[in-house]
């Protein structure tokens, strides 16, 4: 496998577990929305990662990080300068060209939100080539877990979202607490002319997927990243 040296550019932190990092290099790195990389640094067993970036900014691939061991706490803690190895883009990502033309509805929980929000800023650069609603569903345990919470807020200018906390404890929540695939059931989406994203844990996604097939959402029109 080829591995590309790529600088750290910029840190910030997106909820209470996660970061987002940008990375640059002499050379672009062309991706779909939806396709992940291996990283490694200082040894480790390479991690795979989602590309949350914009695939029309290949020049500085973006990831979103959350802690849980590895390569991945070693990312979690790197600063600006220090340099990891990337792979290049892997996986099919989510099918573009099936999205065009349609209303498109992204599913996620956590940091499932990564590969999603590459989809959205392809969409949000391209809006007109998209059907009338785009909409974002997203669950978290508590609303200071969600990431990128200033950008959700820019894109309700543009596409609808809809959020689910499952434990919001003591959080100041008025939103829907459970989980995103009941949500679904409370939310008029279209079922004709409808295409779905989703990315997150095997149950999550079984269950959008149950969902979905209730709502009348062809199985076909339903894409995992992988």
């Amino acid at each position: 496998m080829d591995w590309h040296d790529m600088k750290i550019a910029q840190v910030n932190q997106e909820g209470q577990q996660m970061r987002h990092l940008t990375l640059t290099s002499d050379a672009a790195l062309p991706f779909s929305p939806g396709q992940y990389v291996q990283v490694q640094a200082d040894g480790q067993k390479p991690g795979f990662f989602a590309l949350t970036g914009s695939p029309e900014s290949p020049d500085r691939p973006e990831l979103l990080i959350k802690q849980g061991g590895g390569v991945a706490d070693l990312l979690y803690a790197a600063k600006p300068g220090d340099v990891v190895q990337v792979s290049a883009p892997q996986g099919p990502g989510f099918p573009a060209e099936h999205l065009l033309g349609k209303n498109v509805l992204l599913i996620g929980v956590g940091s499932g939100l990564a590969p999603l929000r590459s989809v959205l800023l392809s969409i949000l650069a391209n809006r007109a080539d998209y059907g009338e609603r785009v909409m974002l569903v997203y669950g978290a345990r508590t609303p200071f877990d969600i990431p990128f919470r200033p950008e959700i807020v820019g894109w309700r200018a543009h596409v609808e979202v809809y959020k689910a906390m499952s434990q919001p404890g003591d959080a100041d929540w008025s939103g829907y607490v459970g989980y995103v695939q009941h949500l679904l059931a409370d939310l008029d989406i279209p079922a004709e002319q409808t295409t779905a994203c989703l990315c997150g844990m095997s149950p999550m996604v079984d269950g959008v997927k149950a969902a979905l097939a209730d709502m009348g959402i062809a199985e076909d029109d339903v894409y995992l990243n992988f």
